[in-house]
């Protein structure tokens, strides 16, 4: 019951205001407990929340003295879980600090920005193109796994840019000095 419920009171004679003011006393009363404990909950959450908040700041400064990171400590995962929940709430730019992290390629338009050692766990048989889903690292590298799937992709490459480096050395070769000078510039 809150202050403003309509009630009606069964009262007769002169006892009638008397048992009104007695019933609004009443429910203002609880109302007042109520408001009083609900608000004790509030305090004892924001405290908590505070000391948590100083708690991940202090080991934030383990990692970082830059200002931009610590002002941001409430986008900053220092485990999987944290990570979790950064992106449940739906948080765009998120922090990786010194740890692994499993990235899901599900969760598009993220940015995932790497403090002390962090390592992007990336889950796939194949090179992801991450410009498609929208997902960029920045200060991360990527887990062993995964950098032997890159690097399965791009011997192709590197053989025919060695390929092409010896043809040009090749033709290259035969001209006199001045000549190969001016082929390079």
């Amino acid at each position: 019951m809150q202050p403003n419920d309509e009630v009606t009171i069964c009262a007769e004679g002169p006892d009638e205001e008397k048992v009104v003011r007695q019933f609004k006393e009443l429910v203002e009363t609880e109302y007042l407990r109520d408001f009083k404990a609900k608000l004790e909950e509030f305090k004892e959450e924001d405290a908590k929340e505070a000391a948590r908040r100083a708690e991940r700041l202090k080991r934030l400064e383990e990692y970082t003295t830059t200002k931009k990171f610590l002002a941001n400590v409430d986008r900053v995962a220092f485990d999987q879980d944290d990570l979790t929940d950064l992106i449940g709430k739906g948080i765009g730019e998120i922090y990786l600090c010194a740890n692994s992290f499993e990235i899901s390629l599900d969760k598009k338009d993220k940015t995932y920005i790497g403090i002390g050692k962090a390592v992007a766990v990336i889950h796939s048989e194949k090179p992801v193109d991450f410009d498609a889903l929208n997902i960029k690292f920045k200060n991360i590298s990527f887990d062993d796994d995964y950098k032997k799937i890159l690097r399965k992709k791009t011997p192709r490459v590197k053989k025919s840019v060695k390929a092409t480096q010896t043809n040009i050395n090749q033709e290259v070769k035969p001209m006199a000095k001045k000549e190969r000078f001016a082929l390079i510039m």
